[in-house]
């Protein structure tokens, strides 16, 4: 009766950990898609052309680079929201 009781408990053992290693690989999957949505490919595209760029061109270009999007951007939106306040 003691020997069929040690194998009931082995074989829930059993279950429990192989329960339990499912449960990692469903919440690694899971991880996974979560990091997928919140790193979207154009995200990974820009870091590698920074870095491109920055292997290539240095600090100085970039630094240029970036405050000339800046301004441009500054000027956009200044527009935008002078045409809306005229009602254009």
């Amino acid at each position: 009766m003691a020997e069929k009781w040690e194998q009931i408990v082995r074989e829930a053992l059993a279950n429990q950990d192989r329960i339990a290693q499912e449960r990692k690989k469903r919440e690694r999957r899971d991880s996974y898609i979560r990091i997928k949505a919140l790193i979207p490919l154009s995200l990974i595209i820009g870091v590698g052309a920074f870095y491109l760029m920055l292997s290539i061109y240095g600090w100085r270009e970039i630094t240029k680079t970036l405050l000339s999007w800046i301004v441009g951007a500054t000027i956009v939106t200044t527009i935008i929201a002078l045409m809306q306040k005229k009602g254009y």
